[in-house]
């Protein structure tokens, strides 16, 4: 296991093409100041950079904690998530994100996965992304500041959803990625809300992408168990010799269906309630079990430690047996609490991160791995 100390921002040390999968949950735009310092993006390296509040096109910061521009080349100082835009400007968060995945790109195999989650968030303060509703700042990073301000965003409606998940996923399909599966992580236990004009909140999106049209993936390790209902209903088929493929039983008779062939042979053989095989109506019952489908039904994972977007073992858990082998390398270029690394070594793979701070936490994390057996 391995934890690189760096911003996502800057060439990652890690081999081209040497991670298997790339499983990571980036900071959402606008919803918390985390405890680590300040970056700069873009701009000239060799500028004697001057920030100010306002960049080349005019667009200004509303708060300080949004950032600042450098007055001579355009640099941006400030923490990813915390732009001034979401969109719409080389230093939004869309366009921050889609410049990290590049080196994602870059250190993935050609056969391998990628897993982004992400969440959306909205026009105004209404949408509940603000610092003092999901937790104090640091201690050690502009501990003063209070609250976070959200930025004045003019190209869309006010309370209005970004739709941030998209725009980022669109962008990474312009990019050169390939969008296999757009999963709903359904949070049995989601934080509640005080809105009242409209929903709360009770998903977020995972997308998987690969590189290339052929890459590696088990379905066969993440598949669940089929259904007592869906048994018992392959059972009647099996047992009932008068299905038919249209109609009622007898309008064979009037050439309006005819019986299906060896109906018991294509349905498939039962055994202790174990299926070789079949195709009943409503598709195949694989003795392995079913495919668990695109949603996602997840709890998250409560923890003593102080870091406020811990993503659940179990969600990483099916990400990393669905596209990994054992010695896999398994990387997560926003570390953060080391799950992610945590479930890697546990399944006898290879963990990678990439954090800028939460060296606390990430080795006492990290320090009880056991490694699970005939996985």
């Amino acid at each position: 296991m391995k934890i690189c100390k760096q911003n996502v921002f800057e060439r990652w040390p890690i081999e081209t093409e040497s991670c298997q999968l790339i499983a990571t949950s980036p900071p959402y735009f606008n919803l918390r100041k985390y405890h680590i310092p300040d970056i700069i993006i873009g701009g000239d390296k060799n500028c004697n950079h001057e920030f100010g509040q306002e960049n080349k096109a005019g667009i200004c910061g509303t708060h300080v904690n949004h950032g600042s521009y450098c007055i001579h080349c355009n640099a941006w100082q400030g923490q990813y998530g915390l732009e001034t835009t979401p969109f719409g400007d080389e230093h939004s968060y869309v366009e921050h994100t889609r410049l990290w995945a590049k080196e994602a790109f870059r250190v993935l195999k050609n056969n391998g996965v990628f897993f982004l989650n992400i969440a959306d968030s909205y026009s105004t303060v209404s949408g509940g992304m603000a610092q003092g509703k999901y937790g104090k700042l640091g201690q050690n990073y502009n501990e003063n500041l209070g609250k976070i301000k959200q930025p004045k965003i003019t190209n869309v409606p006010s309370k209005c959803q970004l739709l941030i998940p998209h725009r980022v996923a669109i962008g990474l399909v312009e990019d050169g990625w390939t969008l296999r599966n757009t999963i709903i992580w359904k949070k049995e236990n989601a934080m509640p809300e005080s809105v009242t004009d409209r929903f709360s909140k009770k998903y977020e999106y995972v997308f998987m992408f690969s590189k290339q049209e052929k890459y590696y993936f088990d379905l066969d390790a993440v598949r669940e168990p089929h259904k007592e209902v869906s048994i018992e209903r392959l059972k009647r088929a099996v047992s009932n010799n008068n299905k038919w493929v249209n109609g009622a039983p007898g309008q064979a008779k009037q050439g309006l269906s005819q019986p299906r062939q060896n109906y018991k042979e294509r349905i498939g053989s039962m055994q202790s309630s174990e299926f070789t095989g079949g195709d009943y109506l409503v598709g195949n019952l694989n003795p392995k079990g079913k495919n668990p489908g695109d949603i996602w039904q997840i709890p998250t994972q409560p923890s003593s430690e102080k870091h406020y977007a811990m993503w659940p073992e179990r969600l990483v858990d099916r990400m990393v047996r669905c596209s990994t082998k054992k010695g896999d390398t398994v990387l997560d270029c926003f570390a953060g609490s080391c799950t992610t690394l945590k479930v890697a070594e546990e399944l006898q793979r290879v963990g990678i991160g990439i954090e800028l701070g939460y060296e606390g936490i990430s080795r006492r994390r990290t320090a009880s791995i056991q490694k699970k057996m005939f996985v």
